[in-house]
Protein backbone atom coordinates (compact mmCIF):
# COMPACT_ATOMS: atom_id res chain seq x y z
CA UNK A 1 0.00 0.00 0.00
CA UNK A 2 2.71 2.47 1.05
CA UNK A 3 4.88 1.56 -1.93
CA UNK A 4 2.01 2.07 -4.36
CA UNK A 5 1.11 5.41 -2.77
CA UNK A 6 4.72 6.59 -2.89
CA UNK A 7 4.97 5.60 -6.55
CA UNK A 8 1.83 7.56 -7.41
CA UNK A 9 3.12 10.63 -5.56
CA UNK A 10 6.46 10.36 -7.34
CA UNK A 11 4.72 10.21 -10.74
CA UNK A 12 2.54 13.18 -9.84
CA UNK A 13 5.51 15.27 -8.71
CA UNK A 14 7.47 14.32 -11.81
CA UNK A 15 4.55 15.39 -13.98
CA UNK A 16 4.22 18.74 -12.20
CA UNK A 17 7.93 19.38 -12.45
CA UNK A 18 7.83 18.56 -16.15
CA UNK A 19 4.95 20.95 -16.78
CA UNK A 20 6.30 23.84 -14.74
CA UNK A 21 9.86 23.22 -15.80
CA UNK A 22 8.89 23.31 -19.47
CA UNK A 23 6.83 26.42 -18.85
CA UNK A 24 9.77 28.10 -17.10
CA UNK A 25 12.08 27.23 -19.98
CA UNK A 26 9.59 28.51 -22.56
CA UNK A 27 8.86 31.80 -20.72
CA UNK A 28 9.99 34.68 -22.97
CA UNK A 29 12.47 37.13 -21.54
CA UNK A 30 12.28 40.20 -23.79
CA UNK A 31 9.29 42.53 -24.02
CA UNK A 32 8.83 41.60 -27.70
CA UNK A 33 8.66 37.91 -26.83
CA UNK A 34 6.26 38.62 -23.98
CA UNK A 35 3.95 40.55 -26.30
CA UNK A 36 4.09 37.68 -28.77
CA UNK A 37 3.05 35.31 -26.00
CA UNK A 38 0.02 37.51 -25.26
CA UNK A 39 -1.11 37.77 -28.88
CA UNK A 40 -0.31 34.21 -29.91
CA UNK A 41 -2.13 30.93 -29.44
CA UNK A 42 -0.48 30.05 -26.13
CA UNK A 43 -2.44 28.64 -23.20
CA UNK A 44 -3.68 30.53 -20.14
CA UNK A 45 -0.58 29.69 -18.11
CA UNK A 46 1.78 31.21 -20.70
CA UNK A 47 -0.32 34.37 -21.01
CA UNK A 48 -0.68 35.05 -17.30
CA UNK A 49 3.05 34.41 -16.90
CA UNK A 50 3.71 37.00 -19.60
CA UNK A 51 1.45 39.49 -17.81
CA UNK A 52 3.33 38.97 -14.58
CA UNK A 53 6.63 39.54 -16.34
CA UNK A 54 5.35 42.67 -18.06
CA UNK A 55 4.45 44.20 -14.71
CA UNK A 56 8.21 44.52 -14.26
CA UNK A 57 9.42 44.91 -17.83
CA UNK A 58 6.47 46.41 -19.69
CA UNK A 59 6.54 49.77 -21.48
CA UNK A 60 4.09 51.63 -23.72
CA UNK A 61 4.94 49.08 -26.41
CA UNK A 62 3.11 46.30 -24.56
CA UNK A 63 -0.02 48.32 -23.68
CA UNK A 64 -2.10 47.38 -26.78
CA UNK A 65 -1.58 43.66 -26.19
CA UNK A 66 -2.51 44.01 -22.54
CA UNK A 67 -5.50 46.24 -23.31
CA UNK A 68 -6.90 43.56 -25.62
CA UNK A 69 -7.20 41.24 -22.61
CA UNK A 70 -9.12 43.61 -20.33
CA UNK A 71 -12.50 42.14 -21.29
CA UNK A 72 -11.26 38.55 -21.07
CA UNK A 73 -12.86 36.95 -17.96
CA UNK A 74 -9.84 34.71 -17.39
CA UNK A 75 -7.04 37.17 -18.10
CA UNK A 76 -8.45 40.62 -17.34
CA UNK A 77 -7.08 40.52 -13.81
CA UNK A 78 -3.58 39.68 -15.04
CA UNK A 79 -3.66 42.39 -17.70
CA UNK A 80 -4.65 44.96 -15.07
CA UNK A 81 -1.91 43.61 -12.79
CA UNK A 82 0.61 44.52 -15.50
CA UNK A 83 -0.91 47.90 -16.39
CA UNK A 84 -1.44 49.30 -12.88
CA UNK A 85 2.18 50.24 -12.06
CA UNK A 86 3.19 51.37 -15.57
CA UNK A 87 4.31 55.00 -15.71
CA UNK A 88 3.51 55.22 -19.43
CA UNK A 89 0.43 57.44 -20.00
CA UNK A 90 -0.76 54.91 -22.55
CA UNK A 91 -1.52 52.51 -19.70
CA UNK A 92 -3.95 54.99 -18.16
CA UNK A 93 -5.50 55.70 -21.57
CA UNK A 94 -6.11 51.99 -22.11
CA UNK A 95 -7.79 51.52 -18.74
CA UNK A 96 -10.01 54.57 -19.19
CA UNK A 97 -11.12 53.38 -22.64
CA UNK A 98 -11.83 49.96 -21.20
CA UNK A 99 -14.55 51.47 -19.01
CA UNK A 100 -16.68 51.62 -22.18
CA UNK A 101 -15.73 48.23 -23.61
CA UNK A 102 -15.99 46.11 -20.46
CA UNK A 103 -18.95 45.00 -18.39
CA UNK A 104 -19.62 43.20 -15.13
CA UNK A 105 -16.70 42.19 -12.98
CA UNK A 106 -14.20 43.15 -15.68
CA UNK A 107 -15.45 46.74 -15.65
CA UNK A 108 -15.42 46.77 -11.88
CA UNK A 109 -11.81 45.59 -11.94
CA UNK A 110 -10.85 48.36 -14.35
CA UNK A 111 -12.42 50.91 -11.99
CA UNK A 112 -10.37 49.53 -9.12
CA UNK A 113 -7.17 49.70 -11.20
CA UNK A 114 -7.81 53.33 -12.10
CA UNK A 115 -8.17 54.01 -8.39
CA UNK A 116 -4.87 52.25 -7.68
CA UNK A 117 -3.22 54.45 -10.32
CA UNK A 118 -4.84 57.56 -8.78
CA UNK A 119 -5.88 58.54 -12.29
CA UNK A 120 -7.35 62.02 -11.98
CA UNK A 121 -8.35 61.96 -15.66
CA UNK A 122 -10.68 59.03 -14.93
CA UNK A 123 -12.81 60.85 -12.35
CA UNK A 124 -15.45 62.14 -14.77
CA UNK A 125 -15.90 58.66 -16.24
CA UNK A 126 -16.11 56.95 -12.85
CA UNK A 127 -18.58 59.35 -11.20
CA UNK A 128 -21.65 58.05 -13.14
CA UNK A 129 -20.94 54.57 -11.79
CA UNK A 130 -21.76 55.81 -8.29
CA UNK A 131 -25.40 55.92 -9.33
CA UNK A 132 -25.72 52.55 -11.06
CA UNK A 133 -28.07 49.93 -9.65
CA UNK A 134 -25.24 47.41 -9.35
CA UNK A 135 -24.18 47.81 -5.71
CA UNK A 136 -20.77 46.19 -6.13
CA UNK A 137 -19.90 48.46 -9.06
CA UNK A 138 -21.03 51.53 -7.12
CA UNK A 139 -18.87 50.46 -4.20
CA UNK A 140 -15.88 49.99 -6.51
CA UNK A 141 -16.46 53.47 -7.96
CA UNK A 142 -16.62 55.03 -4.48
CA UNK A 143 -13.42 53.27 -3.46
CA UNK A 144 -11.62 54.37 -6.63
CA UNK A 145 -12.67 57.99 -6.23
CA UNK A 146 -11.47 57.94 -2.64
CA UNK A 147 -8.08 56.63 -3.73
CA UNK A 148 -7.79 59.19 -6.52
CA UNK A 149 -8.76 62.05 -4.24
CA UNK A 150 -8.69 65.69 -5.31
CA UNK A 151 -11.50 68.22 -5.25
CA UNK A 152 -13.47 66.78 -8.15
CA UNK A 153 -13.55 63.26 -6.71
CA UNK A 154 -14.31 64.48 -3.20
CA UNK A 155 -17.12 66.73 -4.41
CA UNK A 156 -18.66 63.82 -6.32
CA UNK A 157 -18.53 61.62 -3.23
CA UNK A 158 -20.04 64.36 -1.09
CA UNK A 159 -22.85 64.89 -3.56
CA UNK A 160 -23.73 61.19 -3.68
CA UNK A 161 -23.59 60.55 0.08
CA UNK A 162 -27.05 61.82 1.00
CA UNK A 163 -28.76 59.97 -1.86
CA UNK A 164 -26.91 56.71 -1.36
CA UNK A 165 -28.27 53.97 0.86
CA UNK A 166 -27.03 50.87 2.66
CA UNK A 167 -23.72 49.46 1.57
CA UNK A 168 -23.22 52.06 -1.15
CA UNK A 169 -23.53 54.86 1.38
CA UNK A 170 -20.92 53.18 3.59
CA UNK A 171 -18.66 52.75 0.56
CA UNK A 172 -19.01 56.46 -0.29
CA UNK A 173 -18.11 57.34 3.31
CA UNK A 174 -15.12 55.00 3.12
CA UNK A 175 -14.10 56.76 -0.07
CA UNK A 176 -14.25 60.12 1.69
CA UNK A 177 -12.26 58.65 4.58
CA UNK A 178 -9.58 57.43 2.18
CA UNK A 179 -9.55 60.79 0.41
CA UNK A 180 -9.05 62.59 3.73
CA UNK A 181 -6.09 60.39 4.55
CA UNK A 182 -4.58 61.08 1.15
CA UNK A 183 -4.95 64.81 1.81
CA UNK A 184 -3.18 64.43 5.14
CA UNK A 185 -0.43 62.25 3.65
CA UNK A 186 0.26 64.78 0.90
CA UNK A 187 0.60 67.73 3.27
CA UNK A 188 -2.87 69.24 3.00
CA UNK A 189 -3.69 68.85 6.69
CA UNK A 190 -6.25 71.66 6.83
CA UNK A 191 -8.39 70.12 4.09
CA UNK A 192 -8.02 66.70 5.71
CA UNK A 193 -9.19 68.04 9.08
CA UNK A 194 -12.22 69.68 7.47
CA UNK A 195 -13.16 66.46 5.70
CA UNK A 196 -12.72 64.33 8.82
CA UNK A 197 -14.90 66.73 10.81
CA UNK A 198 -17.52 66.69 8.08
CA UNK A 199 -17.58 62.91 8.16
CA UNK A 200 -18.07 62.87 11.92
CA UNK A 201 -20.98 65.29 11.59
CA UNK A 202 -22.69 62.95 9.12
CA UNK A 203 -23.03 60.30 11.87
CA UNK A 204 -21.76 57.56 9.56
CA UNK A 205 -21.44 53.84 10.24
CA UNK A 206 -19.48 52.97 13.35
CA UNK A 207 -16.27 51.95 11.59
CA UNK A 208 -16.29 55.16 9.57
CA UNK A 209 -16.81 57.22 12.72
CA UNK A 210 -13.85 55.55 14.42
CA UNK A 211 -11.67 55.95 11.33
CA UNK A 212 -12.53 59.64 11.03
CA UNK A 213 -11.88 60.19 14.73
CA UNK A 214 -8.46 58.58 14.52
CA UNK A 215 -7.63 60.38 11.28
CA UNK A 216 -8.61 63.74 12.81
CA UNK A 217 -6.30 63.17 15.77
CA UNK A 218 -3.34 62.49 13.48
CA UNK A 219 -4.14 65.24 11.00
CA UNK A 220 -4.52 67.92 13.70
CA UNK A 221 -1.86 67.17 16.33
CA UNK A 222 -2.18 70.62 17.92
CA UNK A 223 -5.74 69.87 19.00
CA UNK A 224 -5.39 66.11 19.37
CA UNK A 225 -4.93 66.07 23.17
CA UNK A 226 -8.19 67.95 23.67
CA UNK A 227 -10.02 65.59 21.31
CA UNK A 228 -8.55 62.43 22.82
CA UNK A 229 -9.01 63.44 26.45
CA UNK A 230 -12.63 64.33 25.81
CA UNK A 231 -13.19 60.86 24.37
CA UNK A 232 -11.52 59.18 27.34
CA UNK A 233 -13.70 61.16 29.73
CA UNK A 234 -16.83 60.28 27.78
CA UNK A 235 -19.19 57.35 28.12
CA UNK A 236 -18.33 55.64 24.81
CA UNK A 237 -15.99 52.85 25.89
CA UNK A 238 -14.97 51.93 22.33
CA UNK A 239 -14.11 55.51 21.43
CA UNK A 240 -12.23 55.91 24.72
CA UNK A 241 -10.21 52.78 23.93
CA UNK A 242 -9.34 54.11 20.47
CA UNK A 243 -8.31 57.44 22.01
CA UNK A 244 -6.03 55.61 24.46
CA UNK A 245 -4.49 53.59 21.65
CA UNK A 246 -3.83 56.79 19.69
CA UNK A 247 -2.19 58.40 22.71
CA UNK A 248 0.00 55.33 23.18
CA UNK A 249 1.07 55.37 19.53
CA UNK A 250 2.13 59.02 19.48
CA UNK A 251 4.98 60.74 21.27
CA UNK A 252 6.28 64.06 22.58
CA UNK A 253 7.05 65.21 26.12
CA UNK A 254 4.83 68.33 26.01
CA UNK A 255 1.75 66.29 25.13
CA UNK A 256 2.68 63.65 27.71
CA UNK A 257 2.81 66.36 30.38
CA UNK A 258 -0.64 67.50 29.33
CA UNK A 259 -2.04 63.97 29.49
CA UNK A 260 -0.39 63.35 32.86
CA UNK A 261 -1.79 66.59 34.26
CA UNK A 262 -5.27 65.54 33.10
CA UNK A 263 -5.13 62.31 35.11
CA UNK A 264 -6.20 63.97 38.34
CA UNK A 265 -9.10 65.74 36.60
CA UNK A 266 -10.64 62.61 35.15
CA UNK A 267 -13.31 60.60 36.97
CA UNK A 268 -11.99 57.37 38.51
CA UNK A 269 -13.70 55.26 35.85
CA UNK A 270 -11.68 57.01 33.11
CA UNK A 271 -8.31 57.15 34.87
CA UNK A 272 -7.35 53.51 34.14
CA UNK A 273 -7.88 54.13 30.42
CA UNK A 274 -5.48 57.05 30.35
CA UNK A 275 -3.02 55.20 32.58
CA UNK A 276 -2.89 52.37 30.03
CA UNK A 277 -2.27 54.94 27.31
CA UNK A 278 0.58 56.56 29.23
CA UNK A 279 2.11 53.15 29.89
CA UNK A 280 2.10 52.46 26.15
CA UNK A 281 3.56 55.87 25.46
CA UNK A 282 6.50 55.05 27.75
CA UNK A 283 7.45 58.66 28.44
CA UNK A 284 9.17 59.12 31.81
CA UNK A 285 7.67 62.56 32.38
CA UNK A 286 4.36 60.85 33.20
CA UNK A 287 5.86 58.91 36.13
CA UNK A 288 5.13 61.36 39.01
CA UNK A 289 1.43 61.52 38.14
CA UNK A 290 1.28 57.73 37.80
CA UNK A 291 2.95 57.21 41.20
CA UNK A 292 0.31 59.39 42.86
CA UNK A 293 -2.47 57.24 41.46
CA UNK A 294 -0.67 54.08 42.58
CA UNK A 295 -1.79 55.17 46.07
CA UNK A 296 -5.41 55.77 45.03
CA UNK A 297 -8.22 54.45 47.18
CA UNK A 298 -9.93 53.14 44.04
CA UNK A 299 -8.76 49.57 43.43
CA UNK A 300 -9.06 49.67 39.63
CA UNK A 301 -7.17 52.95 39.43
CA UNK A 302 -4.48 51.66 41.75
CA UNK A 303 -3.99 48.48 39.73
CA UNK A 304 -3.83 50.39 36.45
CA UNK A 305 -1.22 52.75 37.93
CA UNK A 306 0.89 49.82 39.17
CA UNK A 307 0.73 48.29 35.70
CA UNK A 308 1.84 51.60 34.20
CA UNK A 309 4.88 51.57 36.48
CA UNK A 310 6.11 48.45 34.65
CA UNK A 311 7.48 50.61 31.80
CA UNK A 312 7.71 53.87 33.76
CA UNK A 313 8.88 52.91 37.27
CA UNK A 314 12.31 53.42 38.79
CA UNK A 315 14.12 52.00 41.80
CA UNK A 316 12.66 54.85 43.86
CA UNK A 317 9.24 53.21 43.41
CA UNK A 318 10.38 49.85 44.81
CA UNK A 319 9.09 50.39 48.39
CA UNK A 320 5.65 51.30 47.06
CA UNK A 321 5.60 48.29 44.77
CA UNK A 322 6.85 45.92 47.47
CA UNK A 323 4.07 47.06 49.79
CA UNK A 324 1.54 46.12 47.11
CA UNK A 325 2.92 42.59 46.87
CA UNK A 326 0.93 41.63 49.96
CA UNK A 327 -2.36 42.96 48.61
CA UNK A 328 -5.41 40.75 49.11
CA UNK A 329 -6.32 41.50 45.50
CA UNK A 330 -4.32 39.04 43.38
CA UNK A 331 -4.42 41.42 40.42
CA UNK A 332 -2.83 44.20 42.42
CA UNK A 333 -0.10 41.91 43.73
CA UNK A 334 0.59 40.64 40.20
CA UNK A 335 0.77 44.19 38.81
CA UNK A 336 3.31 45.16 41.48
CA UNK A 337 5.31 42.00 40.86
CA UNK A 338 5.41 42.67 37.11
CA UNK A 339 6.55 46.25 37.67
CA UNK A 340 9.34 45.14 40.02
CA UNK A 341 10.53 42.49 37.56
CA UNK A 342 10.74 45.16 34.88
CA UNK A 343 12.82 47.68 36.84
CA UNK A 344 16.05 48.53 35.04
CA UNK A 345 19.50 49.27 36.43
CA UNK A 346 22.57 47.47 37.79
CA UNK A 347 21.72 48.42 41.36
CA UNK A 348 18.15 47.05 41.30
CA UNK A 349 18.90 43.46 42.34
CA UNK A 350 21.10 44.39 45.35
CA UNK A 351 18.54 46.98 46.45
CA UNK A 352 15.65 44.54 46.25
CA UNK A 353 17.72 42.01 48.19
CA UNK A 354 18.22 44.51 50.99
CA UNK A 355 14.50 45.27 51.02
CA UNK A 356 13.64 41.57 51.31
CA UNK A 357 15.42 41.15 54.64
CA UNK A 358 13.35 43.99 56.11
CA UNK A 359 9.87 42.75 55.18
CA UNK A 360 7.79 39.70 56.06
CA UNK A 361 4.71 37.73 55.08
CA UNK A 362 3.26 38.28 51.63
CA UNK A 363 5.75 41.05 50.86
CA UNK A 364 8.70 38.76 51.52
CA UNK A 365 7.22 35.91 49.47
CA UNK A 366 6.35 38.24 46.60
CA UNK A 367 9.75 39.89 46.60
CA UNK A 368 11.52 36.54 46.53
CA UNK A 369 9.42 35.59 43.51
CA UNK A 370 10.44 38.87 41.89
CA UNK A 371 14.14 38.09 42.43
CA UNK A 372 13.57 34.64 40.94
CA UNK A 373 11.84 36.07 37.86
CA UNK A 374 14.66 38.59 37.47
CA UNK A 375 17.16 35.68 37.75
CA UNK A 376 19.02 37.82 40.26
CA UNK A 377 22.30 36.25 41.45
CA UNK A 378 21.22 36.73 45.08
CA UNK A 379 18.03 34.69 44.63
CA UNK A 380 19.15 31.29 45.90
CA UNK A 381 20.87 32.74 48.97
CA UNK A 382 17.75 34.72 49.85
CA UNK A 383 15.56 31.66 49.25
CA UNK A 384 17.52 29.75 51.88
CA UNK A 385 17.12 32.72 54.23
CA UNK A 386 13.35 32.84 53.61
CA UNK A 387 13.00 29.09 54.11
CA UNK A 388 14.83 29.18 57.42
CA UNK A 389 13.54 32.48 58.80
CA UNK A 390 10.29 33.29 56.99
CA UNK A 391 6.67 32.37 57.44
CA UNK A 392 4.59 29.92 55.45
CA UNK A 393 4.23 32.09 52.33
CA UNK A 394 7.96 32.84 52.23
CA UNK A 395 8.85 29.16 52.69
CA UNK A 396 6.58 28.16 49.80
CA UNK A 397 8.17 30.82 47.60
CA UNK A 398 11.60 29.53 48.61
CA UNK A 399 10.64 26.01 47.51
CA UNK A 400 9.64 27.40 44.09
CA UNK A 401 13.13 28.89 43.86
CA UNK A 402 14.70 25.56 44.82
CA UNK A 403 12.70 23.85 42.07
CA UNK A 404 14.03 26.29 39.50
CA UNK A 405 17.62 26.83 40.57
CA UNK A 406 18.33 24.94 43.80
CA UNK A 407 21.57 23.03 44.17
CA UNK A 408 22.16 19.63 45.78
CA UNK A 409 22.83 21.44 49.06
CA UNK A 410 19.18 22.51 49.19
CA UNK A 411 17.78 18.96 48.86
CA UNK A 412 17.75 18.41 52.66
CA UNK A 413 15.58 21.53 52.98
CA UNK A 414 13.05 20.16 50.49
CA UNK A 415 13.03 16.85 52.34
CA UNK A 416 12.27 18.71 55.56
CA UNK A 417 9.44 20.59 53.85
CA UNK A 418 7.89 17.28 52.78
CA UNK A 419 7.24 16.50 56.44
CA UNK A 420 5.09 19.63 56.84
CA UNK A 421 1.42 19.63 55.88
CA UNK A 422 1.52 23.19 54.47
CA UNK A 423 4.68 22.68 52.40
CA UNK A 424 4.51 19.00 51.43
CA UNK A 425 3.29 19.45 47.84
CA UNK A 426 5.73 22.29 47.11
CA UNK A 427 8.56 20.31 48.69
CA UNK A 428 7.80 17.28 46.54
CA UNK A 429 7.77 19.37 43.35
CA UNK A 430 11.08 20.95 44.28
CA UNK A 431 12.69 17.62 45.17
CA UNK A 432 11.71 15.94 41.92
CA UNK A 433 12.96 18.89 39.84
CA UNK A 434 16.28 18.94 41.70
CA UNK A 435 16.78 15.19 41.31
CA UNK A 436 16.40 15.51 37.54
CA UNK A 437 18.89 18.37 37.53
CA UNK A 438 21.55 16.92 39.85
CA UNK A 439 21.30 13.17 39.31
CA UNK A 440 23.77 11.14 41.41
CA UNK A 441 24.57 14.10 43.67
CA UNK A 442 20.98 13.99 44.94
CA UNK A 443 21.11 10.28 45.84
CA UNK A 444 22.65 10.30 49.37
CA UNK A 445 20.07 12.58 51.05
CA UNK A 446 17.21 10.78 49.29
CA UNK A 447 18.46 7.36 50.49
CA UNK A 448 18.88 8.71 54.00
CA UNK A 449 15.33 10.08 53.99
CA UNK A 450 13.88 6.71 53.02
CA UNK A 451 14.83 5.26 56.41
CA UNK A 452 11.78 5.57 58.58
CA UNK A 453 9.71 7.36 55.90
CA UNK A 454 5.96 6.92 55.96
CA UNK A 455 4.02 5.49 53.05
CA UNK A 456 3.29 8.79 51.26
CA UNK A 457 6.83 10.09 51.62
CA UNK A 458 8.32 6.72 50.67
CA UNK A 459 6.32 6.75 47.41
CA UNK A 460 7.55 10.27 46.59
CA UNK A 461 11.15 9.27 47.27
CA UNK A 462 10.82 6.32 44.91
CA UNK A 463 9.73 8.80 42.24
CA UNK A 464 12.80 10.85 43.06
CA UNK A 465 15.02 7.79 42.58
CA UNK A 466 13.48 7.25 39.16
CA UNK A 467 14.54 10.77 38.22
CA UNK A 468 18.06 10.32 39.62
CA UNK A 469 18.31 7.26 37.33
CA UNK A 470 21.61 5.74 38.42
CA UNK A 471 22.37 2.00 38.93
CA UNK A 472 22.27 2.44 42.71
CA UNK A 473 18.91 4.21 42.45
CA UNK A 474 17.58 1.36 40.32
CA UNK A 475 18.78 -1.18 42.84
CA UNK A 476 16.91 0.57 45.64
CA UNK A 477 13.74 0.74 43.57
CA UNK A 478 14.01 -2.96 42.72
CA UNK A 479 14.35 -3.89 46.38
CA UNK A 480 11.21 -1.89 47.18
CA UNK A 481 9.14 -4.24 45.03
CA UNK A 482 9.24 -6.66 47.95
CA UNK A 483 8.32 -4.01 50.50
CA UNK A 484 5.75 -5.16 53.03
CA UNK A 485 3.76 -1.98 52.43
CA UNK A 486 1.62 -2.85 49.38
CA UNK A 487 1.32 0.81 48.26
CA UNK A 488 5.10 1.23 48.32
CA UNK A 489 5.55 -2.02 46.40
CA UNK A 490 3.08 -0.88 43.72
CA UNK A 491 4.80 2.48 43.43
Amino acid sequence: MCTKKSTLISFALAGLLAVFGAAAQDTPQTETQLIAALTGDGDWFAKQAACRALRQAGTAKSVPALAALLDDPRLSHWARYALEPMSAPEAGDALRKALDSTTGSQQMGVVISLGVRRDVMAVKRIVPLLRVENVDRAKAAAGALGRIGGNEAIDALRASYDDATGGVRDAVAEGLLRAAKHLADTGNAAAAVALYQELLEKAPARHIELGAFRGLAYADPAHAPELLLAAIAGEDAVLAGLAAQTIAETSGAPDTERYAAALAELPPAAQPVLLRALAGRGDDVARPAVVKLAKSEDTEVRIAALKALAPLGTLADAPLLVASLASEDAREAEAARTALVGLRGDDVDPSLTRLLSGVSGGEQAGLLTVLMNRMAPQTLRMAVYCFEEGGTAARLAALDVFALMGGADQIPLTLAAMREDTARAAGERALLAMCVRHGAAALPPVLAAMKGAGTAQHKTLLGALARIATPEALSTVTEAIDNADQEVAEE
